[in-house]
């Protein structure tokens, strides 16, 4: 399977993948439990080839490496990067957009098998 399905006892359920791109999992909600707000993706219930609509966007901060850790333990500044992976999930498929800021902005590949 390509996504994991994750049915909460509240009644929300959430999809959780694995981004090669940022090498860590992204998840969206499909279903909110009642009174519970935010935003929910649509999705055709195939596990092995999904499509969720609409994009994705996932917005962060690319971690310290090791070197920039220890600047900070020493109590030196350190300047943080911005990281936005942006995509599409159609047919199994994840459609990287060009806003994206990692090695597969504007690359379509396919999702990774569970």
């Amino acid at each position: 399977m390509k996504v994991n399905v994750i049915d909460y006892s509240t009644g929300s359920t959430l999809l959780m993948w694995h981004c090669p791109a940022c090498d860590t999992s992204h998840s969206v909600h499909v279903k909110r439990a009642p009174g519970e707000e935010g935003p929910v993706w649509t999705w055709n219930n195939d596990i092995h080839n999904p499509t969720i609509q609409p994009s994705v966007r996932v917005s962060g901060t690319r971690p310290l490496t090791e070197d920039e850790y220890q600047r900070v333990i020493r109590g030196e500044k350190v300047e943080t990067v911005d990281t936005t992976c942006h995509f599409h999930i159609i047919d199994g498929k994840i459609a990287f957009c060009g806003d994206c800021t990692h090695a597969l902005n504007g690359k379509t590949i396919d999702m990774v098998e569970d």
